[in-house]
């Protein structure tokens, strides 16, 4: 009916066809899904729905010719014949979708969803129909969600690769080809989806790699593992010049920064592990990794002024000089560390010696809050030793900590009067 509406121009003709395209749809979700008879090895409901679903997607190129109007949302406008075969289109995914979620195993529905929502963008894009990148970007986003309620939870035999990680991972790279596709793609239509679908497509990417990392590997190691995610997000902003990996790393390295307090120092406080699952490895690698991309953050660093305001603005800032973030991440684990992990009479001399191995770095890329760092870090020993450790610690504990950090003072002193013209410089 619709094709033959299409080609004699009777709109009433079309009206009813694309009614009897609906009626198909509540017909198939109240009947066809309950229908597993098999036929040839493939279930009724397959066959049947699969069949109504290519109907849809083929109706839906046939438009109502006449009595047409635009209607306006959201700044752009629409005839009612795109909106009719819009609704045909997206009936046509939610039946596919649906019967992806009855045909196949648990963990594979989010990998359909996302293969779906990839082939949907490309044809939304090969037809210029924003109805079908919608429903891709639909798709992908459901396809996310579903991985933390189903994939990320499925445990597979000891010694194989497991479920979670064959499934995962396809649905990350669909997610960073629908970035690609948006980001790079030539054609005009995406130009609003550039700003907007691109990077969240990119950020779903990412996510679902730390979230694998975070159920894949045992619960102590995953902070270096996600220590080693931001080394490679910089690495990769770097290269690439895209500046959303290195967004995304900064945010991470906070991931690091919660994991570490609240699994590595809060959960091992009371237990002595083995040495492979001890903190001090296994912060100590990751503190290692925050420290290693500050040569591609030094790079990094961005002059531009922001005109935004709020949180937004903060982000910007942030962003603007990313080794600052790495640094301080970096430098507050380690000390937090050296608390817990170093006998009660030697923690100032452990922070003394953290103190003078700041400055020195700082001396050695000449940034300004490093230095800092490092005197201020100094100055906490020093109190520290003025108000708690002379009435407290073991006579042998006392000496040499005035007798290290005595010195570290006048190394300091010492390399401030020898570079303080080129010091000055930099105030």
């Amino acid at each position: 009916m619709a094709l033959v509406a299409s080609k004699l121009k009777i709109p009433e003709l079309g009206y009813q066809g694309k009614l009897l395209m609906f009626a198909a749809v509540i017909r198939v979700l109240v009947i066809n899904f309950d229908a597993t008879r098999q036929f040839h090895g493939l279930t009724t409901r397959f066959i049947t729905v699969m069949i109504v679903s290519v109907l849809l997607y083929f109706g839906s190129r046939f438009k109502i010719e006449g009595r047409d109007h635009a209607l306006t949302i959201a700044g752009l406008s629409y005839s009612y014949s795109d909106i009719v075969a819009g609704l045909c289109t997206w009936a046509a995914t939610f039946l596919l979708s649906l019967l992806a979620w009855y045909e196949l195993r648990s963990i594979g529905v989010a990998v359909a969803w996302a293969i779906g929502g990839a082939l949907l963008l490309e044809i939304g894009i090969a037809y210029r129909s924003i109805s079908l990148r919608q429903q891709a970007y639909v798709a992908l986003t459901s396809s996310f969600a579903r991985i933390f309620f189903v994939n990320l939870n499925a445990s597979g035999v000891p010694g194989e690769i497991s479920p979670r990680f064959y499934t995962v991972v396809p649905i990350a790279l669909v997610f960073f080809y629908a970035y690609w596709r948006l980001q790079f793609g030539a054609e005009e239509i995406l130009q609003r989806e550039r700003r907007q679908a691109a990077p969240l497509s990119c950020y779903l990417g990412t996510i679902s790699i730390a979230a694998l990392v975070r159920f894949e590997l045992e619960a102590d190691w995953v902070v270096a593992a996600w220590a080693a995610l931001v080394f490679g997000l910089c690495a990769l902003a770097w290269w690439s010049g895209r500046r959303i990996f290195l967004h995304q790393g900064l945010l991470l390295s906070f991931g690091v920064l919660f994991r570490a307090v609240f699994h590595n120092f809060y959960e091992r406080s009371y237990f002595h592990a083995p040495f492979w699952y001890d903190r001090r490895l296994c912060v100590g690698v990751a503190i290692a990794l925050l420290l290693a991309p500050l040569s591609f953050a030094f790079r990094l660093r961005s002059k531009e002024e922001s005109n935004e305001s709020g949180v937004v603005r903060l982000l910007q800032l942030i962003s603007r000089r990313p080794e600052q973030v790495l640094f301080f991440v970096a430098v507050g684990l380690l000390t937090v560390l050296l608390t817990i992990e170093t006998r009660h009479g030697m923690i100032t001399l452990a922070w003394g010696i953290e103190a003078l191995c700041v400055f020195m770095f700082a001396l050695l890329v000449w940034e300004r809050s490093f230095r800092l760092t490092g005197v201020a870090l100094l100055l906490l020993c020093a109190s520290k030793i003025l108000l708690v450790d002379v009435w407290q610690l073991q006579p042998r504990d006392r000496y040499i900590t005035l007798i290290v950090l005595g010195a570290a003072l006048l190394w300091v002193s010492y390399l401030y009067t020898r570079y303080r013209e080129a010091i000055r410089e930099y105030l």
